[in-house]
C-alpha cells in the first residue's frame, strides 16, 4: 500500500478537474474531507450494480468516535448490500465496555450490510478505506478522530494493487465475527451443540420464541410443512421442542427483553423460531404467557430483565444475541432485511464473545433495566391481564 500511495502522491500539482480525471485527489480540512467523502460514497453507490466489498483497515471504535458511520448513513441507500470488513480493537472495549453500545447500534442501523470483524493488530495505522472496483481512501485522523487529510484514488491500476494487498491481508486473518445465511440443520452442527449447555444469556428483540406452549408448536409445525416441505426441517422443530422442554426446566437463563419488543410481540405475536417466521394466534399468546409463568415458578434460575428503550442508542429492535458462555451468535430481524443479506452473525472469537456477554450483563445492571422474579412477573401479568388481552384482541383489527 505504501507503493500505491507513493504512486499517487508523486505526481505534479494539477487543477481540480485534471486531478480527478487522473484518478486521484487530496483534500485537507475536516469539513472538506467530510463533504468530499460523502460525495465519493454517493457516486459509488449510484454506480453500484449488485453487492460489493468495503474494506476498512481501521479500528471501528476510532471511526465511531469521529462520526464516520453517521456520514456513511447519510449517503447510503437502503437497498445496497455490502460486505464490510473492518478491524475491532478488543483492548479498547475491555477498557470501556460501554463502547460496544455504539457498535451494536451501528449493526442495527446497517442491518442489510454484513459485517466481518477482525483483530486490529496487523491492520492498525494502515488508514485505508477501499470499496472494491470503485475507490480507495487514504486518510489521517485529528485528535477528535475526524479525517482532516484525505486522498481518494480511482486510478484502476493503483486501485487494483491496493485491493490485492488488502484482500490478501484479510484472507490471512481469521474473522472474529462473520455473517452466515443459516446456522444449519446438521446433527452435530453449530445449533445442536449450542443448546447442549446449562447456562444461557438471551437478548430477544424479535418476539419471544422460548417457552412456547405445545399448541403453538403444533401450529408452527403445520405452517412449516406448508412453507418448508423439507422433512429435515420438521424433524428439527420437533427435536428442539423436546430438548427445550427439558433445557428450560433446568438451565440457568437470563432473558434481556426490550420493553418495545415485548409490547410489539403482545400486539402481533411474531417470532422467528430458528429460521422460521411465525405469528402466534391470540389464544396461543395467552397460553404462552401462562406457560412462561409456570416454567419460571418451577425453575428459579430463569431471570428476566426488561430494558427501557431510552438513550441516544436505543434502537435495539433488529438484532438479537444468544450466548451459552462458550459460543454465541446474533440473529437479525428477518422481516427487516433483504433476501441476499445474511440473517446471522456467528462469534468466532472467545474474547469477543466474552466482551459482548459482559456488555449485556452491564446493560442488565444499568438504570434502564428492571429485574423480575417469577413472582414479579406473575404479579405484573395479573395486574395488567385485562389490558394485555384487549391489546391482543385489538390487534386482530389492525390491518396496517
Amino acid at each position: 500500500m505504501d507503493e500505491a500511495y507513493a504512486a499517487s502522491s508523486n505526481q505534479p500539482a494539477q487543477t481540480k478537474d485534471a486531478a480527478e480525471a487522473a484518478g486521484w485527489k487530496t483534500v485537507i480540512g475536516s469539513y472538506e474531507c467530510s463533504a468530499f467523502m460523502a460525495r465519493v460514497f454517493k457516486e459509488a453507490f449510484e454506480d453500484m450494480d449488485g453487492e460489493t466489498d468495503l474494506y476498512i483497515a481501521e479500528d471501528i471504535t476510532r471511526l465511531l468516535k469521529g462520526d464516520f458511520f453517521t456520514l456513511l448513513k447519510s449517503c447510503c441507500p437502503e437497498e445496497h448490500h455490502l460486505h464490510v470488513h473492518i478491524g475491532i480493537d478488543l483492548r479498547e472495549i475491555e477498557k470501556d465496555i460501554s463502547l460496544f453500545d455504539s457498535i451494536y447500534h451501528q449493526l442495527n442501523v446497517f442491518l442489510n450490510w454484513d459485517f466481518h470483524f477482525y483483530h486490529m493488530d496487523e491492520l492498525m495505522h494502515r488508514n485505508v478505506i477501499l470499496m472494491k472496483h470503485h475507490f480507495a481512501l487514504q486518510y489521517a485522523l485529528d485528535h477528535d478522530y475526524r479525517m482532516d487529510i484525505c486522498t481518494c484514488i480511482r486510478d484502476q491500476s493503483v486501485l487494483q494493487n491496493l485491493c490485492d494487498k488488502l484482500t490478501e491481508c484479510y484472507a490471512a486473518k481469521s474473522p472474529l465475527m462473520m455473517p452466515e445465511k443459516s446456522l444449519g440443520l446438521d446433527e452435530f452442527g453449530f445449533r445442536n451443540l449450542f443448546y447442549a449447555s446449562g447456562r444461557f444469556q438471551f437478548f430477544c428483540t424479535n418476539g419471544f420464541e422460548f417457552l412456547l406452549p405445545d399448541a403453538a408448536f403444533e401450529s408452527l409445525i403445520a405452517e412449516t410443512q406448508k412453507n418448508h416441505p423439507d422433512p429435515k426441517m420438521i424433524y428439527w422443530v420437533r427435536k428442539i421442542q423436546l430438548s427445550w422442554t427439558e433445557l428450560l426446566e433446568k438451565s440457568e437463563i437470563h432473558f434481556l427483553l426490550p420493553v418495545s419488543s415485548v409490547l410489539k410481540y403482545i400486539e402481533n405475536g411474531h417470532i422467528t423460531f430458528t429460521d422460521i417466521d411465525y405469528n402466534l394466534s391470540i389464544d396461543e399468546r395467552k397460553m404462552h404467557a401462562e406457560q412462561i409463568l409456570r416454567t419460571m415458578k418451577r425453575n428459579d434460575c430463569i431471570q428476566i430483565f426488561a430494558m427501557k428503550d431510552t438513550g441516544s442508542h436505543s434502537d435495539f429492535s433488529k438484532l438479537s444475541f444468544y450466548s451459552n458462555y462458550s459460543s454465541a451468535f446474533l440473529k437479525k430481524n428477518s422481516q427487516m432485511v433483504s433476501p441476499e443479506t445474511s440473517r446471522f452473525y456467528v462469534i468466532k472469537d472467545r474474547e469477543l464473545m466474552a466482551l459482548i456477554t459482559k456488555y449485556f450483563e452491564y446493560r442488565c445492571q444499568s438504570d434502564v433495566c428492571q429485574f423480575y422474579t417469577a413472582d414479579d412477573v406473575a404479579t405484573l401479568y395479573e395486574t395488567h391481564k385485562t389490558l394485555i388481552h384487549k391489546t391482543m384482541e385489538l390487534s386482530a383489527y389492525n390491518q396496517f
